[in-house]
């Protein structure tokens, strides 16, 4: 993860513990939807979106004391594995939003992220659960957090979406698109950032798509890295309101999202 993108500094909250319980801490920030965020019809784009969420969620993570010299300079990256969103409606130009995250509980290698947007009225506009893992960043394997002393306490709140989620398979009629990764699409960890499937993702519809229908929900698992001219291989499997991508490079599984379409 990374990403040179800077929003203020967000405010921690503890919500109190009981004798026992583990302390969860909420991080929130609040910001206005800008025009370099948005796309052709005036909505936050979902590459800003997520970016909006990665950021605090990095933030909430240094804010607890684990830094960079923790994990960057230590060869340790922070790669999100899966993530999942639920969308009540577009948020759009000029709005604006509150965003607050948490840690959910940890399991094993896995570290569940929750985060929601609420508008200016309070209501609850979007929902996202993300499974970070650390990777060694030169043997790039998953590691196991505890045997290099990190550690996140979190916990799991009613109204979470669920840690655990499978990519559903999607039947109908299907296009296949080559894209050649470039260098602009590249994070600090050295492969095509997480941000960047989702403009990918985004370029697969067409404008009219885009103006009559937004994507109200999403599941997305990163299964391999891909690193710079790779050309991937992106097939897009259209069924009603369901759409399936699968992105490979040289024929190997690379990632796998299904989105769900509302009219506007």
């Amino acid at each position: 993860m990374g990403s040179s993108f800077q929003l203020p500094r967000c405010h921690r909250k503890d919500p109190g513990t009981s004798a026992g319980e583990s302390q969860c801490m909420t991080s929130t920030e609040t910001f206005r939807v800008s025009a370099a965020s948005c796309d052709r019809f005036r909505r936050l784009s979902m590459h800003d979106l997520f970016l909006h969420v990665q950021e605090i969620s990095v933030r909430d993570v240094e804010a607890a004391g684990i830094t960079r010299k923790e994990t960057l300079d230590q060869g340790l990256l922070w790669i999100v594995a899966r993530m999942s969103a639920r969308m009540e409606r577009p948020i759009c130009y000029d709005e604006t939003v509150t965003i607050e995250t948490h840690a959910g509980k940890s399991r094993h290698v896995l570290f569940p992220r929750h985060c929601e947007i609420r508008d200016e009225q309070g209501n609850v506009i979007f929902r996202s659960c993300a499974l970070w893992v650390l990777m060694d960043q030169k043997t790039r394997k998953t590691i196991v957090p505890s045997e290099h002393g990190i550690a996140i306490a979190g916990e799991d709140q009613e109204d979470d979406l669920p840690w655990l989620m499978k990519i559903p398979e999607v039947t109908g009629t299907s296009e296949t698109f080559l894209h050649n990764a470039s260098y602009s699409e590249l994070d600090l960890n050295g492969h095509v950032s997480n941000l960047s499937y989702y403009r990918w993702i985004d370029d697969l519809f067409s404008e009219d798509d885009h103006r009559e229908e937004y994507c109200s929900s999403l599941k997305i698992g990163y299964l391999h890295e891909i690193l710079l001219n790779d050309e991937v291989s992106l097939k897009k499997i259209v069924s009603e309101h369901l759409v399936r991508i699968d992105g490979s490079v040289s024929d190997q599984p690379a990632f796998e999202a299904v989105l769900e379409w509302k009219p506007i």
